[in-house]
């Protein structure tokens, strides 16, 4: 087996997003045509930094953030154990973004990839989602059930004198709710250690 140069990745990973994040910005900034990206880079206390970069209000975009980041140092020990590397030492490099189109019916895009290095071991890991957009009748059954979901009570409304799409509408309006979250905290999952993968991931 080929032995992985992990410092050269490190290095490479760190260009390569950083590259992205331009190339991905300029693109969004081509197709909205109006807005421009305002970037805001930040360093952690801990070790390591990043660059932030907020377009807001666009013809296209109503809001999209595209970030990277390079964060190391040392973990604390209950947390870095839950991690699949071992010691308390780690570096973590990725790039994450968030498009939230005007149009209601383009769909949501979120992606975050990673790459980590732990003690002797290091791991890619990332993720993206495509929430999907909403017709007029599902929009009307959101608004319906508003004040349900402002209240927190979020559950299951599905009943015999609800139609079989509020159910769905409800779950999707959670997952909206947690995209917004998503968005409002960028910039702090992107300063912050990487998480501990899921149990299917160990």
């Amino acid at each position: 087996m080929t032995k992985v140069d992990v410092e050269s990745l490190k290095e490479r990973m760190a260009a390569f997003t950083q590259s992205l994040q331009d190339e991905i910005c300029q693109a969004l900034e081509t197709l909205d045509g109006s807005a421009r990206f305002r970037e805001d880079p930040w360093q952690r206390p801990g070790g390591g930094g990043g660059r932030t970069r907020v377009l807001e209000d666009g013809a296209v975009l109503e809001k999209a953030g595209v970030n990277t980041s390079v964060v190391f140092g040392e973990l604390e020990d209950q947390f870095a154990k839950k991690l699949q590397g071992e010691g308390r030492s780690f570096w973590a490099g990725g790039i994450s973004l968030v498009l939230h189109p005007r149009n209601p019916h383009v769909p949501t895009v979120h992606a975050n990839y990673r790459f980590i290095h732990q003690g002797g071991k290091a791991w890619f890991r990332g993720a993206r989602v495509h929430l999907r957009a909403l017709d007029d009748g599902v929009r009307r059954q959101l608004r319906r059930h508003a004040e349900h979901l402002r209240a927190g009570r979020l559950r299951a409304v599905q009943g015999r004198d609800e139609p079989p799409v509020v159910g769905r509408v409800i779950r999707h309006e959670e997952t909206t709710f947690s995209s917004a979250f998503f968005a409002a905290s960028m910039r702090a999952s992107c300063a912050a250690p990487p998480r501990a993968p899921p149990a299917s991931c160990a």
